[in-house]
């Protein structure tokens, strides 16, 4: 219940489910918690409520993922909720240069859908633009493989072409 409560933003739930004593840290068969629901669904109160109430904010999944990696997977959601949802992760001690299984973090996961707010927000927190994952992929590799993908759409090229420009801006500035 917690985490279909957190995945809808339902907030009295949440709050229910807590006061009940539910286990805020829980995980599925996939090893997702309820924080990393409402984080990859892009939900600020759901998220800021969870750790509020003790939810680990760098607890991994099956594949190594944390809830900022997942957030900055997400290719379609409002893009400034997705910086909110970030900044309050990090506000909550989240690893910013966090790496999954494949040497894939946040910052190559935003920079992969194209998303200038969430980048700014990781840059700045002092995220690592040059980092590599296993395969030798940087952020920027991965938004230029994700402009090309999406070559059809040319708002979404423009979106990307933003995000380019705060990603190689970040590379330039020593976090701060």
């Amino acid at each position: 219940v917690l985490m279909q409560a957190a995945g809808l933003n339902n907030a009295a739930s949440i709050e229910q489910e807590i006061h009940a004593g539910q286990n805020v840290n829980v995980a599925d068969e996939t090893g997702w918690t309820a924080l990393m629901i409402a984080a990859a669904m892009a939900q600020p109160r759901s998220t800021a409520m969870l750790l509020d109430a003790g939810a680990r904010v760098d607890q991994r999944d099956h594949h190594g993922d944390t809830a900022l990696i997942g957030l900055a997977a997400v290719r379609f959601y409002n893009l400034r909720q997705t910086a909110e949802v970030a900044t309050i992760l990090l506000a909550h001690g989240a690893t910013v240069d966090a790496a999954n299984e494949l040497g894939e973090t946040a910052l190559m996961w935003a920079a992969r859908v194209g998303n200038p707010d969430l980048i700014q927000v990781l840059l700045k927190a002092g995220a690592n633009p040059d980092q590599a994952d296993r395969s030798g992929g940087n952020a920027l590799y991965y938004l230029r493989n994700g402009r090309h993908e999406l070559s059809y759409d040319p708002q979404l090229v423009a979106r990307y072409d933003q995000a380019e420009k705060v990603l190689l801006q970040g590379r330039r500035e020593p976090p701060g």
